[in-house]
């Protein structure tokens, strides 16, 4: 019986105070320099943008999702950087980025956790256009809360690549974490016809095993 499941942790999460405006502010096209550990970076139709944990309220999330079939286990791996607001007793999410690599793992299920790190070694990669092909998935949820992604039009010209990967300390389950590094171009659309060209695109993110 194949059974379809998602796991999904909060890896980090960070909320920063909103800091008072500069009187000098950065040109639009040459944002701070970045100092979190994990961000994305890359250009929107042109406008430099960075992302970056712990700044403007941006909190940090990574899990996975995946179909088992015994003893072959197919699994998502996905990290996202997320702007929450606390609207009343609650927290709202607002701006967001997601970076899915999806059915990297498809081997036997118990050797996952020892494979893990090989998963994520430097390499290039396509995107996927659905769930059930291997490859990459970016999701974007802009400003105004507008969704946007990779799968809902052509990425004949886009590309993906790893470019470094570390193993993070073992968690309480002896869990090896992956802080992966790469360079990326895409075009991400919405339900209305609307895109955004991605140039220039670098990201530092978070990708815990099952």
């Amino acid at each position: 019986m194949k059974n379809t499941f998602f796991f999904f942790t909060i890896s980090l999460f960070v909320l920063a105070l909103s800091c008072k405006k500069s009187d000098n502010p950065n040109p639009i096209n040459n944002p701070p320099q970045i100092t979190s550990e994990y961000w994305v970076q890359a250009e929107f139709d042109g406008v430099s943008k960075n992302i970056e944990l712990g700044k403007n309220q941006f909190g940090l999330s990574s899990g996975n999702s995946g179909d088992i079939e015994l003893p072959i286990c197919k699994y998502d791996y996905q990290s996202c950087l997320q702007q929450t607001e606390l609207v009343g007793t609650e927290f709202e999410y607002k701006e967001a980025i997601c970076i899915e690599f999806i059915k990297l793992y498809n081997d036997t299920c118990d050797q996952e956790w020892e494979n893990f790190a090989d998963l994520f070694v430097p390499q290039t990669f396509t995107y996927s256009p659905n769930y059930d092909t291997p490859g990459i998935y970016i999701l974007y949820n802009d400003e105004n809360k507008k969704l946007f992604s990779t799968r809902l039009g052509a990425q004949s010209s886009s590309s993906f690549s790893i470019t470094a990967s570390s193993s993070l300390d073992p968690d309480i389950f002896g869990k090896y974490s992956q802080k992966v590094e790469g360079e990326f171009s895409c075009t991400l659309y919405d339900d209305q016809g609307g895109k955004i060209e991605i140039t220039n695109g670098k990201f530092s993110l978070l990708y815990t095993p099952s």
